[in-house]
């Protein structure tokens, strides 16, 4: 069976382009009577990111390597705890921020910086857009662009796109998996994702060159039946 594979303790990359994103398009069939086509706004809703990497060296380097041919070019899928350098910081979300990095600090947010998670208000159901959140924290705060994730086991990353006042929320993409009034949102979302196409490595005299490292969306349904073999 394909396995998840767990993100070995990295540098942070330098940057992270969206390949894709929501993306409406028409039938090819339902044509009305003026012409215009009816469109769908959930085909297309996948989450393809290009992470671009620092130049590495020793055991970094080596770690680097290590992953990505273990991923077996897209048989096996990664977790990925996205960081968002825009999110709230800890003032703004009611969390802790500390000013030095500590032990066990990405397992909690980068650079020893806390954030609160927040109750699921309603229950919502798989493949719908709506959530509802608690008067908690940051809860009630979100607005457009605001980036969430579910816990716990839950694999998916949310972007806020309308507001729809007392902690209801629009998302893109739909939920990857149904929620309930035991679930929090963080925003820290894990994904789960495997290579969209091989990944290179390229070794320069000092350091390793830096590639592009194109990833998509392997859904949370999808990790589950078909990357069980957690590692």
């Amino acid at each position: 069976m394909a396995r998840l594979l767990a993100m070995p303790c990295l540098p942070a990359p330098l940057a992270v382009t969206e390949l894709a994103g929501p993306n409406a398009r028409n039938s090819g069939a339902n044509t009305f009577g003026d012409g215009s086509e009816q469109t769908f706004d959930h085909l297309g809703d996948v989450w393809a990111l290009s992470f671009e990497r620092s130049a590495l060296f020793g055991a970094d380097a080596r770690r680097e390597r290590g992953w990505k041919k273990a991923l077996l070019g897209g048989r096996n899928a990664i977790r990925i705890d996205f960081f968002d350098a825009d999110r709230m910081t800890a003032p703004e979300a009611g969390g802790v921020s500390r000013a030095v990095w500590s032990p066990g600090a990405w397992s909690s947010g980068a650079w020893g910086e806390w954030l609160p998670r927040v109750s699921v208000a309603q229950p919502a159901a798989f493949d719908t857009s709506i959530i509802t959140l608690t008067e908690t924290a940051w809860g009630h705060d979100l607005d457009y662009g605001d980036y969430v994730g579910f816990e716990p086991f839950h694999f998916g990353m949310y972007a806020i796109v309308h507001a729809l006042g007392a902690g209801r929320y629009r998302i893109w993409p739909r939920l990857r998996k149904a929620l309930t009034t035991a679930d929090f949102a963080n925003l820290t979302p894990v994904l789960a994702m495997r290579p969209s196409s091989a990944l290179l490595h390229a070794r320069g005299l000092a350091f390793t060159v830096s590639e592009p490292v194109p990833m998509v969306e392997v859904f949370d349904y999808h990790a589950r039946d078909h990357f069980a073999d957690f590692a």
